[in-house]
Parts: structure tokens; sequence; C-alpha cells
């Protein structure tokens, strides 16, 4: 669980304590690390063939990860360059217990920052564009009819 604290870790760090490149590059480190040990696993979870308690605890974090990063910083997680993660996500969205327990990007980046305080934006033209659709703002996003989500949706289905 060493590695779910020092991603935490370094989420936290870039979302709200420092935009810098060292942050970024420690945060992304973090990331390719938790993708290499999926890809080292005997299977689709972190402990191979089954789900488990560690699934449950990542899952936790690496939805929020998802949204917050793309919506305060313009890099995409889901659907992002991190394909074990890729293929974790879309394993454990298999599962109707874990879809039943999921969130939006909406309400999880605006839920954050009433719980850890502040989040800082990158302001780039990603992070702009990001958080204008999840937002709604983009012109496109909220309109009805919604269109199907799919693996190039800004959050995939």
């Amino acid at each position: 669980m060493s590695l779910e604290r020092t991603l935490f870790g370094a989420w936290l760090n870039w979302l709200r304590g420092e935009e810098s490149v060292r942050a970024r590059r420690v945060f992304e480190d973090a990331m390719d690390e938790t993708d290499r040990v999926l890809n080292s696993c005997d299977g689709p979870y972190f402990l191979g063939p089954e789900v488990s308690l560690v699934d449950l605890v990542f899952a936790s974090s690496l939805e929020r990860i998802a949204a917050s990063i793309l919506y305060y910083k313009g890099l995409r997680i889901k659907g992002g360059h991190w394909q074990h993660l890729n293929a974790w996500f879309d394993t454990m969205e298999l599962l109707e217990s874990y879809r039943a327990t999921q969130s939006d990007f909406h309400t999880h980046v605006h839920d954050l920052p009433p719980q850890i305080g502040g989040c800082l934006s990158s302001g780039s033209p990603e992070q702009l564009a990001a958080a204008a659709e999840i937002d709604g703002r983009d012109g496109r996003s909220w309109h009805l009819p919604l269109a199907p989500l799919t693996a190039a949706s800004l959050e995939p289905g």
C-alpha cells in the first residue's frame, strides 16, 4: 500500500501544493510506477485475476485523480497513455458493484476543494478546455440529447 500513498502524495502536491514541472514529473513518475505494478500482476487487478481490497483502496484515489488532474491540469488519466491503468479502469467498470459507487468528473472536481482546500489550475489550453467541458461551459457538452459516452469521450463511459 506504500505505492498508493506515494501516488496520493504526488497527486495532492501537484494538485494543491505546487504548480511546477518538478511536481508534474513526480506525479507522472508515481503514475508510471502504478502502471508498471499493474503490468507485473497475473491479471487485470493489483493482486492478479481477482478484485481485492487493494483495488478498492486504489479505486477511491484513482477516480479522484482521473477527474481532478484532467480538470485542474489538463492531463488525461482515463484514456491517457498509462495502458495498464486504462485496462484496470475498464475491468473495474465491468463490475456492477464498482459502477454503482462511481461518481462523475463534475462531482469529484467540485467536491475536492471543500475537502482538501484549494486546487491549483495550470491555465494551459488543455486544462481550460477540459474544465469548460466538464462544467458544461464549452457550448457542446451539456446540450440535449447528450452524445453517448465512448472511449474517446472526455469522461469515458
